[in-house]
């Protein structure tokens, strides 16, 4: 540690040390069934199953099924097409008919944390020390996360820990040879922030229109797309979906900590005394 002074006489102490880390985090595989060009026009004619058998689409008028498989362009609903056009287009067919569009999309996840340290010996009975902790880590999630998730690469979701800090202050005095006292005091704040780094998973920017009991609540929390699970095909367990798009989530907290200790030793025996307080607080919003 370096020090200020002689090797006899040096009183004061500091250390500093910064820390970067870039991490790129694999993830497995995601493989879905999404809808085709066709399928998104009303023709499924070319649909099947998982197990390859067609599926037929029946006219809730008439309760038959639509000539050719087709819906006509006049029974399509808008709202649903806008939500169909949200998901991406077929990119490969190595899943035959159980999935039609493949994706792996690594996590970034960059971090930081700096240390600061001074140690000051003002005399020969009396030590003061000061500490100071930054760290901050943002991880980048392609498919989502808690607050927002999809199983497609809509858009990325953040999770940022932090700015955390820490600060801390000890006194240190040797009151006679078997006489000993201690105080701290130290404070931390911090937080975590979740939400989509831009507007692709907002009903805005992808035109979806459809009706919301409390259309207020929505817009205050980012205006962000409903959940959306879609199923009812044989043997296909994965359908491009959403789940959790509640809006972003924010937390802040504060811990105050107060602490001072009395040490005696009287000949075979130590007693120690001391008072311990501590006060935190922790808000976050409803969504």
């Amino acid at each position: 540690m370096p020090g200020v002074g002689t090797k006899d006489e040096r009183k004061l102490f500091f250390f500093m040390a910064q820390e970067y880390d870039q991490q790129l985090v694999p993830l497995g595989t995601v493989n879905i069934r999404v809808p085709t060009a066709l399928e998104r026009q009303g023709n499924f004619s070319q649909s099947v199953d998982g197990t390859g058998k067609a599926i037929v689409v029946i006219d809730p008028r008439t309760g038959k099924q639509f000539p050719g498989n087709i819906i006509p362009p006049d029974r399509l609903y808008t709202y649903g097409q806008s939500i169909l056009n949200l998901m991406p287009l077929p990119n490969t067919s190595a899943g035959g008919n159980a999935y039609n569009y493949t994706s792996q999309v690594s996590s970034k996840y960059p971090r930081r944390e700096d240390i600061a340290r001074v140690d000051w010996q003002l005399g020969d009975s009396t030590r003061v020390s000061a500490r100071f902790i930054h760290n901050f880590d943002n991880q980048q999630w392609p498919y989502g996360t808690t607050t927002a998730s999809w199983n497609f690469p809509l858009t990325t979701t953040d999770r940022k820990n932090g700015p955390g800090n820490t600060l801390s202050f000890t006194l240190t005095q040797n009151l006679s040879p078997t006489l000993f006292n201690e105080f701290m005091f130290a404070q931390g704040r911090g937080g975590v922030d979740i939400a989509p780094t831009d507007d692709r998973a907002t009903r805005t920017f992808n035109h979806i229109n459809t009706p919301l009991l409390y259309p207020g609540v929505n817009s205050q929390n980012g205006d962000y797309i409903p959940a959306l699970t879609f199923g009812g095909i044989a043997s296909v367990s994965t359908i491009g979906t959403t789940s959790g798009t509640t809006g972003p989530f924010s937390q802040k907290f504060l811990i105050n900590t107060l602490s001072d200790s009395l040490t005696k030793i009287a000949g075979k025996h130590t007693f120690k005394a001391g008072l311990y307080y501590q006060r935190a607080s922790n808000t976050s919003n409803s969504q």
